[in-house]
């Protein structure tokens, strides 16, 4: 029967035409499918010769096509003048991923590119971070992965371990610090000193300055107090160790004498 009252639809999926609702996609809602075999039956905007504005900057033949559903991952639709169709290209969950094909993300199978593998979509939903934890985690201690305890540091929290096996929250960049990518920005210039990487890095501007402060406050302790000094480090402050030759600071992880 629908073959013959529409044997030039194409339609992927036959039950949904004439299936009571409208799906007004450039798909079904054809002349050759009957507008949808009937359920849209007044035509909203036929494509016309010339594009209409739908947004600010964002133009288009086929406005009807913008934000019903069904992401059309090709320009003039997928911009981000359109608002990456309307947001029919935004997975849910991700309000910073935009991917042509949005169906692909936390599918089970690794999209390992651009834009899908990133952290503004999750890595691709999880889907790439368990296939490179199963192959390529190398730790010390295997028994702190995935005990429900972020170790917020190298090797640990790292794409290739999981994120300590999901114990840490996905890093992302910091705004107005570029390539600072850490689980916690709250942690950054938040006065403690946080020694390990990345925290302690030129990127994160050595802890957003709490590096800096221990430094400072060491430097004036060893001219204040120079006999006790060593003793006061040791035990109360990280150790904090400096390269003479540049303005390099290197932290460790505080020791007890």
């Amino acid at each position: 029967f629908f073959i013959l009252k529409y044997p030039e639809c194409n339609a992927p999926n036959i039950r949904w035409i004439g299936d009571g609702e409208c799906d007004d996609n450039v798909i079904y809602y054809t002349k050759e499918c009957g507008w949808d075999g009937g359920d849209c039956t007044d035509p909203i905007i036929l494509p016309l010769n010339e594009p209409i504005q739908v947004f600010q900057g964002c133009s288009v033949l086929e406005p009807f096509r913008i934000g019903n559903g069904f992401c059309d991952g090709t320009p003039p639709y997928f911009t981000e003048e359109c608002n990456w169709d309307g947001g029919d290209c935004i997975p849910e969950g991700y309000p910073d991923c935009h991917v042509p094909y949005p169906e692909g993300i936390n599918d089970g199978i690794c999209f390992d590119w651009s834009p899908y593998n990133t952290s503004a979509c999750g890595f691709d939903g999880g889907d790439c971070i368990a296939a490179s934890a199963n192959l390529t985690c190398s730790v010390p201690r295997p028994e702190y992965i995935g005990n429900e305890r972020c170790d917020d540091y190298f090797p640990y929290n790292t794409q290739e371990c999981a994120f300590d096996g999901g114990d840490c929250p996905i890093p992302q960049e910091v705004e107005g610090l570029p390539g600072c990518v850490v689980s916690y920005p709250e942690k950054l210039g938040n006065g403690d000193c946080d020694s390990r990487l990345p925290y302690n890095s030129p990127e994160c501007n050595r802890d957003n300055g709490d590096v800096n402060k221990w430094r400072d406050t060491l430097i004036v302790m060893l001219a204040t107090h120079p006999p006790s000094a060593m003793d006061i480090v040791t035990t109360t402050l990280p150790t904090i160790l400096m390269n003479a030759d540049t303005t390099e600071v290197i932290v460790l992880p505080k020791t007890v004498s």
